[in-house]
C-alpha cells in the first residue's frame, strides 16, 4: 500500500513538532513549512515513498475571494480540424499543419540517409 488516509483529525492535533493520529498515536513531525494561522486541520495523509514515510496535511482556511467583474463581450472559441479555431464573431484560424508541409522534404532527406548494415 503506498499511502492511508486518516479523515478526521482531532482538534490541536499538531503541535511541538509531533502529529496526534487515532489509533496510532502521537508521532514524530519534522516540519518542512509551518502551518498558518486560523487553519483547520482537514485530514491527514501518510505516505510512504522510497525515502521514507511522509506526513501531507490537508488544511482549510476562510479565504474572501473577490468576485471578477465581467468587461468586455463573451467570446467562445470552438477548436477544430479544418480550422484550429472558430471564434463565436465569426472569425477562423487556419490550421498551420507544419508536420503537413515539412512532410515532403523530410520524406526526400530521410532517402539520402545511408542504411547502416
Amino acid at each position: 500500500m503506498g499511502s492511508f488516509v486518516f479523515p478526521q483529525v482531532g482538534i490541536d492535533a499538531v503541535r511541538d513538532g509531533a502529529i496526534k493520529l487515532p489509533v496510532i498515536g502521537w508521532l514524530k513531525l519534522g516540519q518542512s513549512r509551518s502551518i498558518p494561522d486560523g487553519t483547520k486541520l482537514k485530514q491527514v495523509r501518510i505516505v510512504r515513498r522510497a525515502s521514507g514515510w511522509f506526513a501531507m496535511l490537508t488544511l482549510q482556511w476562510d479565504v474572501s475571494v473577490p468576485d471578477v467583474m465581467p468587461d468586455g463581450e463573451a467570446l467562445g472559441v470552438d477548436v477544430g480540424i479544418s480550422h484550429l479555431a472558430a471564434v463565436s464573431n465569426g472569425k477562423l484560424f487556419p490550421n498551420p499543419r507544419p508536420f503537413k508541409k515539412l512532410e515532403r522534404k523530410l520524406r526526400l532527406l530521410q532517402q539520402r540517409v545511408p542504411l547502416k548494415s
